[in-house]
């Protein structure tokens, strides 16, 4: 009896995996979230936030915007208002990195913005809990990952 044929493979198609992008200045920092989430989810890392921008502006689609307040160049405010003037939707995805103490300014900004802040330290079943359910929650709303996605 001859071997049956190797199985066909799936339609081509796969699971979406859920995209994260780490603006972050600090590099410890920006690896210990890499090392929570890359396992099961892709994951970019800049260190430079007007690029973070500038991908976003054009095109760069992510589930999760993880974006530390206090960054050297631009801080969260600032990235947040120039991510809203690309995609207000991407700008909606944007969750905040804080330390306890900060400016004032940036503590009034939070007050008005609906994004969640998560404090350092980080805890790290919180910050996975938080961006699973946010990447599910964009997966099964059908986000395509391409920019026509807003």
């Amino acid at each position: 009896m001859p071997d049956a044929p190797p199985p066909r493979p799936g339609s081509g198609t796969r699971p979406r995996t859920g995209r994260v992008l780490i603006v972050d200045d600090d590099a410890r920092s920006a690896a210990a979230m890499v090392a929570v989430l890359a396992d099961h989810l892709e994951v970019t890392v800049l260190a430079d936030a007007a690029e973070a921008v500038a991908r976003i502006a054009g095109g760069a689609r992510f589930d999760v915007v993880l974006c530390d307040l206090t960054m050297r160049a631009m801080n969260g405010a600032e990235i947040f208002a120039r991510v809203c003037a690309a995609s207000a939707r991407q700008a909606s995805r944007i969750v905040f990195l804080g330390a306890g103490t900060m400016p004032l300014k940036l503590a009034e900004f939070l007050s008005r913005v609906p994004n969640p802040c998560l404090q350092h330290p980080i805890d790290v079943r919180v910050l996975r809990a938080l961006v699973d359910r946010r990447v599910a929650e964009e997966i099964a709303r059908g986000a395509p990952e391409s920019a026509k996605s807003g």
